[in-house]
């Protein structure tokens, strides 16, 4: 069965291929044996506009993915960073739209909000080997 594309909304963004190596590192960095991401294979599906806040999906026969707020505090293992696991990718589509409509609220009741830009959606495609982006 073919899944319908990821669609990522502001606040989040795709994060830039050259970046997503130091991510992952950052990650790796923050947790523990006890974290659930802890020797797992992954790559960055998305990351918000406050650059702590980073979906990572697992590669695995059944990827499922991580919403994690990395702490950038140096400290190895310490702290593991909060983290939330999303099981399917139509539970993160809604997890993103909720968070899109938030930040919507949010921007039109800010006293100072300047115009709204044209806010573009970026598909990406379920298969981890192919990506594409389009503005909508």
């Amino acid at each position: 069965m073919k899944e319908n594309p990821l669609v990522i909304r502001d606040p989040w963004t795709m994060s830039y291929f050259e970046y997503e190596q130091e991510f992952i590192d950052e990650l790796r960095y923050e947790i523990g044996p006890d974290h659930p991401l802890y020797r797992k294979r992954l790559y960055v599906t998305a990351r918000r506009r406050d650059p702590t806040a980073v979906i990572f999906e697992t590669i695995a026969k059944k990827s499922n993915y991580a919403l994690v707020y990395l702490t950038c505090s140096g400290k190895r293992g310490k702290r593991n960073p909060k983290t939330r696991i999303i099981a399917t990718q139509e539970d993160l589509q809604a997890f993103i739209q909720k968070e899109h409509d938030d930040w919507i609220e949010e921007c039109d009741h800010h006293p100072m909000r300047p115009p709204l830009p044209c806010l573009a959606a970026i598909r990406i495609a379920p298969d981890p080997g192919y990506a594409s982006g389009t503005s909508l």
